[in-house]
């Protein structure tokens, strides 16, 4: 079914539910009265810093309540991008983004642009705000630079998660869940008074998919989607005298997930396999592809052609993708003192958890082939993992005298430790000792480089954590990130109309770290000489340590890189190396500040509508380290801030007689600094006989943005059973200025829609202005429509019909906007039923998500596959005979293939909801 007839469907359901209603309502609607079913629709939130409603605060703020989340499926974060404008979530990462702002890589260096808090503790991750609606009261949607109140990472917005917290009477909820792919729930939730002035509340819940949506062609597990998690928290909160209250919680979660984020979310690409013994010239290891030619392979399965080339949601390897959350700890204590005018609150919160990731990294079925006489073993497994943890500690006082003029002042602290280690081992241990490359050229085969033992941990000075592993790969960034910040916000009312807010914060992030790298080829010399020197290829070393060939000075500079620390006279790249455990490493520092504030106008002509103007800057620290998870000691780590000037105008209005609320917004950031990784083209030198620096990858800012937008949220009630939610978002983030930068699947800028800058490199590598370009993951439409109508029945229950339909734009997984980096537009539907029994304590929910089990796209992308011409534009691959590949030998031209990462396909279930 095409997306307008999908669109024309929701819309007359929703008609058709609400003719009946409007045959018997009265000509003009009542304004709601207190305790009805309108006042659902007045949500207080906390963006402010104080307990303000929706409709009375000068931010754009999507407040999701628990009841909005059951009543219409807003289960997951995605679930919130599908319905708030200007949001933007990629599930495979965890990378959350608002209005064209987001983060280009999962490393530990980059900050992210869009503050996560829950109870107004800072969170690395969005995660949390997936938590089930039994446990979070709300979950706030803040839109726009928050740099006065928040600061931290919140140069795109602030995503508060609110948990429900004890109650004064005792109550209960117990839920119990069960979907198609084998999925199950189980919830439950107690809260009441120990005595007059404490309170307690106890949760806890486990999840299971035990079916994922993708099929191994090699037999193995299905995987995406599939986990296995707990979650348990305990709250306690009380008054101590008239004047102090507190609050604490205390959270632990865990879980094993086949699925996003992190583990396989994707089929990978289209491409025919290529069966060449090394797939690039950039390989640490033979491409395990090249055992096809053997017929006396080992393998898992008998699948021997892509079978994603014919089916999406199958792939082909002999290893199952897994992610271990083991666990993540969470405390936070509050504390207010109520002076007669004003509060003084304390808020401080502690997080950790340990994460890993184990993927397939040869990306094959096969364990091992003969090259010649030689078994070459194929089966390599990437180890992934986090170890954080991170304290905050802010006082705030706040002003709640009667008076024209309000305040809010405070401090804030934040410490970040953590260590991201990968490890990439070989399975079979080919035995031999390791050589440095260097050693080996100069003729010095007596000089072997550690080896250090496997399965003794994961840190840098431990070997493969695998046992029985030989290690190839290994990379630590590691770091104590500090973070300060004092502010000041004030607001002054010259009258009921106008109302003036002012505000300046100081903040400043010092990022302290160090850099670890170690690689080692496996009989790779040995095997790929083996067809041209027979049994006499065994003499040669057995493994090759190239870690003291990694690093280099600034291209740009000709010195070492900005960031880098104890580099001397003697050791100018600061690369220094470890004789027990082989490591190259080097230190880090930097330090990064900024003044940033807001001042804005609101206009009340009357109750019912609020006009205000505003201007925010906002401000994300730079960074260190490599400029991807698995890059390698990089010539230069470093990366400046970012800095947005933007501004806003906003309409906030009741219509009382049409039951109708309206907001709207729109806005302008001009946007300086934008952080992303790519490969540069540095500018000729002006000295002459200067020798012109060849390409070099680094995490570069672009100097100038300028992002444009607009946003509509309406709440409609035609009736007092009939509901209408409408939601839509237009966002234009268009790169104005950049450096001549390279891209990855177009190096020699031979495309149509190439802009060249500047003259190609000595390489012939050619610079490209992103002028005109998009932001990534940035759709410039969205649009959301849901319709819900109750059914008042005869013996008072009730029955909830809800759909809804979501539609979003085309958007680019890359900052070069090409075909082969769009994500298609898509649209989804979702439908739920809900009966509640008379007292309102049983509800029964029936639900179906992706009722048309349509393709909705997470990202879509491509990557390049080198050919023996490489100076061509590009092409996707397996199209014509230069771009297919024949056994054993490399394609005549190089090409691009593509892989997608998708949302879920239709799923549904059954849940019953019990409270007492």
């Amino acid at each position: 079914m095409a997306p307008k007839n999908r669109l024309t469907l929701v819309s007359l359901m929703a008609l058709g539910m609400a003719m009946p209603a409007f045959a018997q309502q009265a000509p003009a609607a009542a304004a709601p009265q207190e305790g009805d079913r309108m006042s659902r629709d007045v949500v207080v939130v906390t963006a402010s810093k104080r307990e303000e409603t929706v409709q009375d605060i000068a931010v754009a703020v999507t407040a999701i309540t628990d009841e909005l989340r059951d009543e219409i499926g807003l289960t997951t974060v995605q679930d919130y991008t599908n319905f708030a404008p200007g949001l933007s979530y990629s599930t495979s990462n965890d990378r959350l983004g608002m209005r064209g702002v987001t983060r280009t890589s999962n490393n530990f260096g980059i900050r992210s642009g869009i503050s996560n808090y829950v109870d107004g503790v800072y969170f690395s991750s969005a995660i949390p705000a997936s938590r089930e609606p039994i446990f979070v009261d709300r979950v706030e949607v803040v839109r726009g630079p928050q740099g006065t109140l928040y600061g931290r990472d919140s140069i795109g917005g602030a995503l508060n998660v609110l948990s429900k917290r004890p109650s004064s009477d005792f109550e209960g909820q117990f839920n119990i869940g069960y979907g198609n792919f084998d999925s199950s729930k189980v919830e439950t939730r107690f809260s009441g008074p120990i005595t007059d002035t404490l309170r307690y509340s106890l949760a806890a819940s486990r999840t299971l998919q035990q079916e994922g949506y993708l099929t191994n062609a090699s037999g193995l597990e299905t995987e995406g989607g599939r986990n296995d998690g707990y979650y348990f928290e305990g709250q306690l909160e009380g008054e101590i005298g008239d004047r102090f209250e507190w609050w604490t919680r205390l959270a632990r979660l865990q879980w094993d997930r086949v699925g996003s984020p992190g583990a396989r979310t994707s089929a990978g690409n289209t491409a025919i396999y290529d069966t060449r013994f090394f797939a690039a010239t950039s390989d640490i290891a033979p491409n395990a592809y090249f055992g096809l030619l053997d017929p006396t392979r080992v393998q898992v399965g008998t699948q021997v052609t892509n079978p994603t080339i014919n089916n999406r949601y199958k792939f082909n390897t002999d290893f199952t993708n897994i992610a271990h959350l083991r666990p993540t700890e969470e405390a936070v204590i509050e504390a207010v003192w109520h002076a007669d005018e004003f509060d003084i609150k304390y808020l401080g919160g502690y997080v950790s958890y340990n994460y890993n990731l184990q993927q397939d990294h040869d990306g094959s079925p096969i364990k091992s082939a003969k090259l010649g006489t030689r078994t070459i073993n194929l089966e390599r497994v990437s180890d992934y993992n986090e170890n954080r943890t991170w304290f905050s500690n802010e006082i705030n006082l706040i002003s709640t005298g009667d008076g024209p003029f309000q305040w809010v002042m405070g401090a804030y602290q934040y410490q970040e430790n953590y260590n991201q280690t990968v490890y990439v081992s070989q399975l079979a241990n080919p035995g031999g000792s390791v050589l440095a490359l260097g050693d080996l050229l100069a003729g010095n085969f007596t000089k072997p480089m550690p080896i250090l033992p496997s399965g003794t941990g994961r840190t840098s000075y431990s070997g493969s954590p695998i046992p029985g592993a030989s290690l190839v790969f290994h990379t630590n960034n590691q770091a104590v990130n500090n973070a300060y910040g004092v502010f000041l916000q004030t607001d002054y009312e010259f009258n009921d109309q106008w109302k003036l807010t002012g505000g300046l914060r100081w903040s400043k992030d010092i990022s302290d770290g160090r850099e670890y790298a170690r690689i080692v080829n496996h009989y790779v010399l040995q095997a790929a000489l083996a067809p041209l020197f027979g049994p006499a290829a065994a003499l040669l070393p057995a493994r090759i340590d190239v870690t003291r060939n990694l690093g280099g000075l600034d291209p740009a500079t000709g010195k070492v890189g900005k960031g880098v620390i104890n580099a001397t006279v003697a050791n100018p790249l600061g690369i220094y190396y470890d004789p027990v455990t082989g490591n190259g490493y080097r230190d880090l520092y930097a330090t990064w500040e900024e003044v940033t504030g807001v001042v804005g106008i609101d206009w009340t002509p009357d109750t019912d509508t609020l006009i205000y103007g505003k201007y925010n800057r906002g401000y994300k620290p730079g960074g260190l380290g490599a400029a991807e998870v698995f890059g390698v000691l990089l010539p230069t780590p470093y990366t400046d801030k970012e800095i947005v000037d933007a501004f806003e105008l906003g309409l906030k209005r009741e219509w009382p007689s049409l039951n109708l609320t309206t907001n709207a917004v729109a806005f302008f950031y001009d946007y300086a600094g934008y952080q992303v990784s790519n490969l540069v083209n540095p500018e000729a030198p002006t000295t002459p006989g200067a020798v012109r620096p060849l390409p070099y990858t680094a995490y570069v800012n672009l100097p100038k943005t300028q992002t444009s937008g607009f946003e509509l949220e309406t709440i409609w009630r035609p009736t007092d059973n009939f509901r209408v939610l409408f939601n839509y978002g237009w966002t234009n983030p268009e790169i104005k200025e950049s450096p001549a930068l390279i891209h990855a699947l177009d190096p020699f800028a031979l495309d149509p829609l190439a802009k060249k800058l500047g003259a190609a490199a000595s390489n012939g590598l050619q610079g490209q202005s992103l002028a005109g370009n998009l932001l990534p993951f940035s759709p410039k439409n969205k649009l959301a429509l849901n319709g819900t109508y109750t059914w008042n029945l005869e013996d008072g229950a009730t029955i909830d019909a809800s759909a809804s339909y979501f539609w979003q734009d085309v958007a680019y997984s890359s900052i070069f906007n090409r075909p082969y980096s769009e994500i298609p537009s898509w649209d989804q539907t979702d439908a739920r039923l809900t009966w509640t029994n008379s007292d309102g304590n049983v509800q029964i929910i029936g639900f179906v998500r992706n009722l048309f089990d349509e393709i909705v796209y997470d990202s879509f992308g491509s990557g390049l596959i080198e050919g023996t011409k490489r100076n061509v534009a590009p092409q996707r691959c397996d199209t014509s005979v230069a771009t297919t590949p024949t056994p054993g030998a490399i394609r005549a031209e190089s090409c691009y293939a593509s892989s997608e990462t998708l949302r879920p396909p239709r799923t549904y279930g059954v849940e019953l909801q019990l409270r007492f």
